[in-house]
């Protein structure tokens, strides 16, 4: 069964690919959404330990890690 932040943390990964997609090319917005990121995978590493179960949503994380940063970089 699920756990609270591992839903979490698949909703933001549907969230942050739909702003990348469809949201304007923004600096500030770019930072948001991998701050976000950032913060709720280390959340859910902390209270709810990280598990194998979910390691392609950790996969997909760290990919839209990369290109927020490289984003981030090109602006």
């Amino acid at each position: 069964m699920m756990r609270i932040l591992e839903l979490v943390v698949i909703l933001l990964i549907i969230a942050v690919t739909a702003g990348i997609l469809f949201g304007k090319r923004e600096r500030r917005l770019n930072a948001v959404l991998c701050m976000s990121l950032v913060l709720v995978v280390l959340l859910h590493g902390i209270i709810d330990h990280f598990r194998i179960q979910i390691a392609p949503a950790y996969a997909a994380v760290l990919m839209l890690i990369i290109v927020l940063l490289l984003r981030l970089a090109k602006l």
